[in-house]
């Protein structure tokens, strides 16, 4: 994951106007993925579960309108 994140910032054109060594790129990609992609993958997973946690024995129409509900609500 962090090697994906680096390969993209050194390909960033925006960032390439400011002339990051690659040792702050590492660090700029350490932050990112610490500070705003953990976050999403944090609500991700909790929208699965969320999900996961309609009960399977409902009629297969209670069960898509659960999750419809759910989704919507996200």
């Amino acid at each position: 994951m962090n090697e994906t994140l680096i390969k993209f910032l050194k390909a960033s054109p925006i960032l390439s106007k400011y002339h990051l060594s690659d040792e702050e790129v590492k660090e700029l990609a350490g932050y990112l993925r610490k500070h705003c992609l953990s976050e999403h993958v944090k609500e991700v997973v909790r929208m699965v579960e969320e999900v996961i946690s309609i009960d399977p024995n409902l009629d297969w129409k209670e069960i898509l309108g659960a999750a419809a509900k759910k989704i919507s609500e996200f």
